[in-house]
């Protein structure tokens, strides 16, 4: 899966740090875990909405094409619009569904 896992937290990192990704959501504890954090991103150059997932030394992310083509993703500074929080929202469970296992031992080592 190239849109999901550990090198799409890498990748979302860098993106980061050269200003090319806007910050919709930090640092939101999990529901059940509070050890366990997420992000919520906007991915300028590709029109991408992003979540990272983080606990301790684990970091997975997942991408997909943000339902929005107008405004860009550069003019979207004020926040998500209801469809890119859908697809957040997807983007979460998805990890979830696949990484939970790997989240939930890290709290317990945390």
């Amino acid at each position: 899966m190239k849109d999901i896992g550990q090198h799409v937290a890498g990748q979302v990192a860098e993106l980061i740090k050269t200003g090319k990704a806007i910050v919709f959501g930090s640092d939101i504890p999990d529901k059940e875990h509070s050890e366990i954090k997420w992000f919520q991103y906007g991915l300028i150059d590709t029109n991408e909405i992003a979540v990272i997932v983080r606990c301790g030394s684990k970091a997975f992310g997942a991408r997909a094409q943000s339902r929005i083509v107008m405004p860009a993703m550069a003019e979207r500074i004020y926040g998500m619009d209801a469809l890119d929080e859908a697809l957040a929202a997807e983007l979460g469970e998805k990890l979830w569904k696949v990484f939970s296992d790997e989240l939930i031992q890290e709290v317990h080592h945390t």
